[in-house]
């Protein structure tokens, strides 16, 4: 089943420049409030679903934010 927060990193993946907009994505996710697992997750889920479709160059990009986003979580910070 999908969450509309997938959905959000799939449709983000559209933009010109995606890796610039995954992030600015996970950081409107955590604005929203919510908990980073859960931004996490929806980026886990996108990336091994583009990844076991074969498509490596997008599952990249995610990859690239969530490696972003276990700094900006690093000792508990919220990401900013």
């Amino acid at each position: 089943m999908t969450t509309a927060h997938e959905d959000e990193v799939r449709s983000a993946l559209g933009a010109s420049d995606p890796i610039t907009t995954l992030r600015a994505l996970a950081i409107e996710l955590a604005g929203r409030g919510l908990a980073q697992r859960e931004v996490e997750s929806a980026f886990e889920t996108v990336a091994s679903e583009l990844s076991a479709a074969g498509r490596e160059e997008e599952a990249g990009f995610v990859l690239e934010v969530l490696d972003m986003m276990a700094e900006w979580y690093a000792g508990g910070r919220p990401i900013d």
